[in-house]
């Protein structure tokens, strides 16, 4: 898993680590751990979008981050409470608690 993790601060946020430490920390780079921890046990990963410029009416949306967009390298993909779809990138969302943690719908 710590190699997956250095792969991808390399790849998306260009972080470089020499072998065997770990990658510099960054809040998108953060997020991603923080979303394979939660895939992990299974637990539905509950974001608050921000920094958007293009969708900023989304800035402040909800809703929880379903799987790694699959036509996007690097992106995310969140259902929002309105039950809208986006596409969003690791440094566009936040992790936050919304009461219990709750499982994963397959």
């Amino acid at each position: 898993m710590l190699q997956h993790i250095r792969d991808r601060a390399l790849l998306l946020h260009g972080t470089t680590t020499s072998y065997g430490s770990v990658p510099v920390p960054s809040r998108a780079l953060n997020s991603e751990v923080a979303y394979l921890i939660f895939g992990a046990l299974q637990l539905e990963f509950d974001v608050r979008l921000t920094g958007l410029r293009s969708a900023a009416h989304l800035n402040g949306m909800q809703g929880f981050i379903r799987s790694e967009d699959p036509r996007e390298h690097g992106r995310w993909q969140a259902r929002l409470d309105d039950s809208t779809w986006v596409s969003v990138k690791a440094v566009n969302f936040e992790h936050i608690r919304c009461g219990d943690y709750r499982r994963r719908s397959p």
